[in-house]
Order: C-alpha cells, then structure tokens, then sequence
C-alpha cells in the first residue's frame, strides 16, 4: 500500500518572503525537501506504515539541559490541532536539513517515527498518566533522545541497513560533524535561532489532547500489537 508523504515548508517560505531569512537559503532548503521525501519513502517502505506529516521549521533551536548543557535540536514530535482532531506531527529544523547527509537524515526521521509509535501505543492502551518528553538529539550525539519514549525498532522496521544503523546511532552522531556545521554556518551567521529550556520543551497532552488524537488506522493496528493486543 502507498500512502501520501505530506512535507509543508510553509514557514520557511513565510520567512523568506518576509526577509526573515536569506532567499537563497530558502531556495537551498526547497532543493532539500525533494530529497528527504526519499529518505521518507524508505522509512514508508521498512516500517510498511504511513508517516506523519512533516513540518520544516525555519530555526535552529538550542536546548537547555540542566547543568546549563547545550544542545542543538535536530527533529522533534509536536502536534498540530484543527477543529476536529489533534495530529502528531514531526519537524525537522532546517539547519540540519541543509547540513546533514542522507544517512543522518535518515536515521533521524526513523527514530522520530519511533517516537511517534510511541505516542500511538499510549494512545491505544489509554495510558493518559505518561507524559510525553519528546526531543531530539544534542550536539556532540550523547544521550541521543531518551529511549523510555521509543518502540523497539525491530518490532517497527524491516531491513538489516536501517536496523543496524538505528542501533550505532549514539556513535554516527558522535562522529557527525553536522552539530559544529549548525553552529558556525547559522547560529553564529546570526540566522533564526531559539534557545528554550528542557522543561519547556515537553509535549503536556491533557486529557482533551488525547482523546481527539488522530492516528491513521494502520498505525492503530500496529500499536495494538506492540501494546500486546490491548485496546482503549
């Protein structure tokens, strides 16, 4: 089965448009999306389930850990609402959409996702009391996410090149140089950047949230398997 691969770069246009941001790095970061849409469609075809929409934010952020660690945010998990549903979402910063290779990017995207069965397990199970800390990566590749908050990749994926990836993800982060490349080419060129706190970078779903939450129903029946066949 094929799905749709939705990528908005809305904002980024916005901000080119608006002199937010240089126009030749929006043309840039356009290039790009065509690219990523592959590294999508091989994240679609290992897993055999439809990705969530990406949203390409026009920003560098930085993270703050406690001890005052620094760290350069890659992708995260957020959620758009509408009027009738909550959807999970994944963004991808577009400095690292400029300066990562195709590997990284990949590898990225496939442990969002595994973020996102996250969230698509807890909603099957009703486990409301678990409060979602969903955020990406740092700079040198330590402590690369915080896996409570992930499936099991080998319960999601199918193939040995991701999978085995996947596993040595903390150490091709580590030897990545994109972390340094985000740093001198844009933060310090003084393009968009938001530096923001580690307790205000948590996903708080109330009640509400959850109970409007929209999972296409092939991610639903997945979740219900790793959940071991718990339903809401």
């Amino acid at each position: 089965m094929e799905w749709d691969i939705v990528i908005s770069y809305d904002q980024v246009t916005y901000y080119g448009l608006n002199n937010k941001l240089n126009l030749r790095i929006v043309k840039r970061g356009y290039d790009e999306v065509f690219r990523l849409r592959e590294r999508l469609s091989r994240i679609v075809e290992s897993s055999g389930l439809p990705y969530p929409p990406v949203y390409i934010v026009p920003e560098a952020r930085i993270l703050v850990h406690e001890g005052d660690v620094h760290a350069i945010v890659y992708a995260d998990v957020n959620y758009r609402v509408t009027k009738s549903y909550v959807y999970p979402i994944v963004e991808v910063y577009l400095p690292f959409l400029l300066y990562s290779d195709a590997t990284l990017k990949t590898l990225v995207l496939a442990h969002e996702f595994l973020h996102y069965m996250y969230l698509a397990v807890r909603y099957v199970t009703a486990d409301y009391l678990v409060n979602p800390l969903i955020y990406t990566g740092d700079l040198s590749g330590r402590d690369f996410l915080e896996e409570l908050y992930t499936v099991n990749p080998t319960k999601v994926f199918r193939g040995k090149w991701l999978l085995s990836r996947l596993d040595k993800l903390s150490e091709i982060l580590d030897k990545s140089k994109v972390g340094n490349l985000i740093r001198r080419r844009w933060i310090d060129r003084g393009y968009p950047s938001k530096t923001i706190f580690a307790d205000d970078f948590r996903i708080k779903l109330p009640m509400s949230i959850w109970s409007n939450m929209y999972f296409p129903e092939e991610v639903l029946l997945k979740a219900r398997v790793l959940s071991g066949g718990k339903r809401i």
